[in-house]
């Protein structure tokens, strides 16, 4: 009679286990807004990534090159709260607080070395398809098309909402070859660039309704603003 009560007890409590809650899962790209301007520009991207059951990667979604900003860390998620540690190669350290929120948006708390804000993360829509940018591109200046080509850049190995780019030919000159890495949310993205020579940088655009990219590049001794059109033909938007 005991053996029978102890397998009922057994069955029960491994009944009550398979009803636990799984860990809630977080991966995928957020646009980072400040807590107090959420309806602003994002202020960068993060990525959470590789998570097994409660625990997963995060960190800058577009690598810089720079120990000041390159951050990564681990964390842990459970139920609708979580944390992360953190750490950039310049050595700041820290630890993030997080919630869950019920639209899939993450409120995060940044406490460490140098650092103390709030942030508001939004996910990029996994179900969204993006635009496909892939292709080379040809450069011409805005406001000055008439002068023609200046140079063409390529945007390859898209995976979702990131890509990398860079120009299209190298030459070998470090004042030249430059190359990055991006994301594109709906009709607008950004990437980070960095020459071989040390110049960084980062470009923002916005594709328009003729499948042209509205770029404005800005960093250390450039500033200007370019339209590129891709040579396999206008990047269309999808289907909504």
């Amino acid at each position: 009679m005991r053996f029978f009560i102890a397998l009922g007890v057994l069955v029960g409590a491994g009944g009550a286990a398979s009803r636990a809650a799984a860990p809630p899962d977080v991966t995928g790209v957020y646009a980072l807004f400040s807590a107090d301007d959420t309806g602003g520009k994002p202020v960068g991207h993060i990525v959470i990534s590789s998570q097994r059951g409660a625990q997963f990667l995060v960190g800058i979604a577009i690598p810089t090159g720079e120990a000041k900003q390159d951050w990564e860390g681990r964390g842990v998620i459970e139920g609708a709260a979580g944390a992360y540690e953190w750490v950039f190669p310049d050595g700041k350290t820290g630890r993030t607080t997080f919630t869950l929120e019920a639209d899939g948006s993450l409120k995060g708390r940044v406490r460490g070395s140098g650092v103390d804000w709030n942030y508001v993360a939004k996910r990029l829509d996994p179900a969204r398809t993006q635009a496909n940018l892939v292709g080379t591109y040809a450069l011409t200046k805005e406001g000055d098309e008439e002068n023609g080509v200046i140079g063409h850049m390529s945007i390859s190995s898209q995976r979702g909402a990131q890509f990398l780019v860079g120009i299209a030919i190298p030459t070998g000159d470090g004042a030249h070859d430059w190359e990055g890495r991006g994301v594109v949310d709906g009709e607008k993205g950004y990437y980070e660039w960095a020459f071989p020579d040390g110049k960084k940088g980062r470009t923002t655009f916005k594709i328009d309704g003729e499948g042209r990219l509205h770029g404005g590049v800005d960093g250390k001794d450039l500033e200007w603003s370019y339209i590129a059109r891709r040579l396999e033909g206008p990047v269309r938007m999808p289907k909504k």
